[in-house]
């Protein structure tokens, strides 16, 4: 029995360097390579190109100008607000954007009051 032992613990040490250095290879490519996307993306990087041509020039725009001066100024901001998602941004990508109204979720407490209800 003291010889299996001693035979199992002296394999075990053996053992010990390889289990590390696999440990730390694992890490080491883990947070080198990139994230891998299975499957198809359905992502197109040019599709929001076209609508947010403008975006960066009224930006610059905003804050090169005065908070009064002009259309740029607090009313011109607020007619622009107005039409879209924001005052540089307008409509572009409005459609991707999320709201509360294609949120199909139920919050916290409907989830409780559900569970509640089903305990009765």
């Amino acid at each position: 029995m003291k010889y299996i032992r001693a035979a199992l613990f002296s394999f075990l040490a053996a053992l010990r360097p390889v289990v590390i250095a696999t440990a730390c290879a694992l890490f080491f490519f883990a947070n080198v390579s990139p994230a891998l996307a299975f499957g198809g993306s359905s992502s197109q990087p040019s599709k929001g190109l076209e609508q947010l041509d403008n975006v960066q020039a009224k930006s610059e725009q905003a804050l090169s100008s005065g908070p009064d001066s002009g259309a740029n100024g607090t009313e011109g901001v607020t007619e622009d607000a107005k039409k879209g998602l924001n005052g540089v941004q307008g409509a572009a990508n409005k459609g991707d954007m999320a709201s509360p109204e294609d949120a199909n979720a139920q919050s916290v407490e409907n989830i409780i009051e559900d569970s509640l209800q089903e305990m009765k």
